[in-house]
């Protein structure tokens, strides 16, 4: 903008600009967006703490039954996988509820701000290559935090189980 005001005024053509107006909406912008981004990036180390936590606390509660499936015969990998399938199986159903919160949200928000926008426009649209990347996005964060309760899942002696008996 800046450029143009600069060529305009050099070619002997009086311009009057509002570029410190607009510098000062995109800056706005700009530190909303980092807001914004702050705010997701905190949920997201809150949703893998709550997730790690509750995986762990329920590997640790199970510690006797998956003491007894190790005894059985079952493989290490396999008592591993136990707080991961958990993990996949919650990530997934919370983000299939939040897509499914997510479209009549977004029906109602392009609703209300119609008459404000030019054909085409959406106050607010995900493309489907948004929503895989959210989804395979929050699966990788659940599987990360299956991690620990796997480990420790893969530490359980099978001899603890005979212990309880």
């Amino acid at each position: 903008m800046a450029g143009l005001q600069q060529t305009l005024t050099e070619d002997g053509i009086e311009v009057r600009t509002q570029a410190a107006e607009i510098e000062n909406m995109q800056s706005l912008d700009k530190n909303l967006g980092r807001v914004f981004w702050l705010i997701a990036v905190i949920g997201i180390l809150g949703f893998l703490a709550s997730l790690a936590a509750n995986l762990l606390a329920n590997v640790e509660r199970k510690r006797r039954e998956l003491s007894v499936v190790r005894l059985l015969g079952f493989p290490t990998m396999s008592i591993v996988l136990f707080p991961v399938a958990q993990a996949m199986l919650i990530g997934l159903i919370g983000a299939l509820l939040a897509m499914a919160a997510y479209f009549p949200v977004a029906t109602v928000l392009n609703a209300w701000f119609a008459d404000s926008l030019r054909g085409g426009e959406y106050i607010c649209r995900l493309l489907p290559a948004h929503l895989l990347a959210a989804l395979w996005g929050t699966l990788a964060c659940a599987g990360l935090a299956a991690a620990w309760a796997g480990y420790r899942a893969a530490r359980i002696e099978p001899a603890e189980g005979i212990r309880d008996v």
